[in-house]
């Protein structure tokens, strides 16, 4: 956050929604002008039953994001605590102040894996990934997609969706508010990774190693590839 907000180009929100609240803010949040740091406890279950994690937490963040810059053209990410961020990514998701943007994923514990729209100037016909479901629209990971702040005034995350259907179903809520979903052209580039953080692969993990070869099973059948 700090290295994409040098020189002002950039201005960071940060809501942490922190289920450790006596731990110290990351020191660097003081030292990085452009990033704003709001720390947020970790809401209480609404649904013990969920058989999804985080719905609060980013309902949380979201009401919290559409308090203080609803009607500012802002645009929206999830950061999780398991990925890591290649620098690049925060102004790539602020681009989305208007449309949806979304882009490749790699998997940590799979060099060969990842998620990634298949496009044709950003006019997404399909996508490449492991878990091609018939009913994921939209078959991207939550940290492949930025949206516009406003746009998810009158959408939430609720805890009766299907199981692994939270980001294709937040998304198409989003199109529903009149929004384009649209790819990333500018760059193929791998710009966020899930981490196994249980392995030593984040020890000796290299921000700039190449995008994996992202596999799927729609993209042989189609002849499709990363455009």
């Amino acid at each position: 956050m700090c290295y994409a907000t040098t020189g002002g180009g950039t201005d960071v929100w940060w809501y942490l929604i922190d289920e450790n609240i006596s731990d110290p803010i990351p020191s660097f949040a003081d030292k990085c002008a452009h990033v704003h740091v709001t720390r947020l406890p970790a809401p209480p279950p609404s649904n013990t039953t969920s058989k999804h994690r985080g719905v609060d937490h980013r309902n949380t963040g979201l009401e919290h994001a559409l308090r203080d810059h609803k009607g500012k053209n802002a645009a929206v990410y999830f950061a999780d605590d398991d990925n890591l961020y290649a620098p690049t990514l925060w102004a790539t998701a602020a681009g989305a102040s208007h449309d949806a943007l979304l882009w490749p994923v790699g998997w940590m514990e799979d060099k060969d894996g990842g998620d990634a729209p298949v496009h044709t100037n950003g006019e997404i016909h399909g996508f490449q990934t492991k878990f091609c479901g018939k009913r994921r629209k939209f078959a991207i990971d939550m940290a492949g997609f930025a949206v516009p702040l406003d746009a998810t005034a009158n959408v939430k995350f609720q805890h009766e969706w299907d199981k692994g259907l939270l980001e294709t179903s937040f998304l198409e809520g989003i199109e529903l508010q009149g929004v384009r979903v649209r790819a990333v052209t500018t760059s193929h580039d791998v710009l966020a990774w899930h981490v196994n953080w249980k392995t030593d692969d984040v020890k000796n993990f290299v921000m700039n190693m190449p995008s994996p070869r992202i596999n799927c099973a729609w993209a042989k059948k189609k002849n499709a590839s990363v455009g």
